[in-house]
Order: C-alpha cells, then sequence, then structure tokens
C-alpha cells in the first residue's frame, strides 16, 4: 500500500491509541490534524489495513465497527453509561475451547470477540 499523510497519520492515530477507534472518531481526529477525507476512502484504507494483518476490525455491542493495531487475542469492556471502551488482558481462544468437555467436537479457532458490558468505575 502506498504511504500516504493520511494512511501515515491513521497509523500512527491507531498506533498510540489506548482503546479501539471509531471512523467518527477518527474523522474528527485527522479533521483536528488538518486532514478531512472521505469517510469512504477512510474505511476503505482500514480495510486494507485489516486485509494485511496491520489493523484489527471489532464490532462492538453499539453495532459500530471500531479498529485497533493487532495484536494478541483480548476482550473490551464497554461501559453503557459513557460509551468509554477499555481494552481487557489477553485470552487465548483455544484454551476456552478446551473447557467444553471431554466429549466437545474439535474445532478451529479462525478469530475471536470477546465484549463485556457494565458501568466503568467514572460513572459509578
Amino acid at each position: 500500500m502506498r504511504k500516504t499523510k493520511l494512511s501515515t497519520a491513521v497509523e500512527k492515530m491507531l498506533d498510540e491509541a489506548t482503546q479501539p477507534l471509531s471512523v467518527p472518531s477518527l474523522l474528527q481526529a485527522l479533521g483536528e490534524r488538518g486532514l478531512s477525507p472521505n469517510k469512504t476512502t477512510l474505511y476503505r484504507m482500514l480495510d486494507r489495513f485489516c486485509a494485511v494483518g496491520q489493523t484489527r476490525k471489532i464490532v462492538l455491542s453499539d453495532g459500530v465497527a471500531h479498529y485497533e493495531k493487532a495484536s494478541a487475542p483480548h476482550g473490551h469492556f464497554v461501559c453503557t453509561a459513557c460509551d468509554a471502551i477499555e481494552c481487557l488482558p489477553s485470552f487465548d481462544p483455544q484454551v476456552l475451547l478446551g473447557q467444553r468437555g471431554p466429549d466437545a467436537q474439535p474445532m478451529v479457532v479462525t478469530g475471536a470477540q470477546v465484549s463485556v458490558q457494565g458501568v466503568c468505575a467514572q460513572c459509578l
């Protein structure tokens, strides 16, 4: 993929993010940096990042796609009061499947998304 000012800015934002980012939040942050990409262009770029494995797309309980730098599998906590998202510790999906019992049929994990909803400490 060709490096552009936009792709470099998006990569940097995903690298520095402490939580997954939605396209509206990326568009707002890019606007604050003097960049104003078309929403479709941004979605296509993020899809290319996902296709090469540098970014992961997750759809949380709000139904909105969020993007984060690809890393070890982990879940997310979503605050139902303020919509804050926090990454949870890593987990091994294969271990979870192994806990199904001795008679369970074998499965192959190709991806995993775990989302826990509740109220964060800020909103309690």
